[in-house]
């Protein structure tokens, strides 16, 4: 019985690599006024949505009041309030006021409530769906780590690609320098769909790693993995890879737990 509730601020109208001249502000302004009349008057309804909520900043406030306005369903993707993003006291603001959050996992709906949104119903997650269309091929054991991500915003990623080490490292995503040469052991795969990446990884094992350290999860984002349950975790066990995490990470109990059902198997 649901209905779609349309939010046209979140479609700025680019493509990818598109420059972002006056026409797109023009557009972006334009999505904003509609967003704003499409959601205004939206007000004692059960709503289901994801947060955060991304639209423009010209729309924060109609966003907010929607989400203070209505019995909301939240399916949470992040929280800045555990990362250092800013503009926390609006989102604890709204989370304090939701029905049901469903969390990444029980650190994350532990955190929460030490900063005090008590009030909600929390459901665990556990670990993110990852769907693919076929069953990846069986993986090898080899003697390589794989990571997939935005390799420009992954701040270890350089020190730990200059160690010494026995064993290749294959990377897949965007944001990689491909004018610069890369070390020993070291490849670039490319970037692909989430649909087609499980299939084109072919052994080794998966890293979840964030932060700026190569040791432990130093930094705004290294920390903020003691409470996420990151896509790419999904992603190696859906491609049928080991995982490798960092001990005081979420998802380090979540993979205790993977392992167990396989060893059940």
């Amino acid at each position: 019985g649901f209905r779609k509730l349309v939010n046209p601020a979140i479609n700025n109208n680019v493509s990818a690599g598109q420059a972002k001249g006056v026409s797109y502000y023009l557009q972006r302004a334009i999505n904003s006024g509609r967003g704003y009349l499409a959601l205004k008057d939206v007000k004692d309804e059960v709503i289901f949505a994801q947060f955060p909520d991304y639209s423009p900043k010209l729309i924060h406030n109609t966003i907010k009041n929607l989400f203070m306005s209505n019995k909301m369903v939240f399916l949470v993707h992040d929280v800045d309030a555990l990362r250092n993003f800013g503009g926390q006291n609006d989102e604890l603001e709204i989370l304090k006021r939701a029905q049901i959050l469903i969390c990444h996992n029980e650190a994350m709906i532990c955190r929460l409530k030490e900063l005090g949104v008590m009030e909600p119903k929390f459901i665990d997650l556990g670990m993110f769906d990852y769907l693919v269309p076929v069953k990846p091929d069986n993986k090898a054991f080899a003697m390589a780590v794989n990571f997939a991500g935005n390799l420009g915003k992954s701040q270890f990623l350089l020190p730990w690609l200059e160690l010494k080490r026995l064993y290749d490292i294959n990377l897949y995503g965007i944001g990689l320098d491909e004018s610069k040469q890369l070390p020993n052991h070291t490849f670039y795969k490319g970037s692909f769909t989430p649909e087609e990446l499980p299939a084109q990884m072919s052994g080794g094992f998966g890293l979840v790693w964030d932060g700026d350290s190569i040791t432990t999860g130093h930094g705004p984002m290294g920390e903020y993995t003691r409470y996420n349950s990151p896509h790419k975790f999904s992603l190696y066990v859906a491609a049928g890879m080991p995982v490798l995490v960092w001990k005081q990470a979420a998802v380090a109990k979540i993979a205790l737990n993977v392992l167990d059902l396989q060893l059940d198997r």
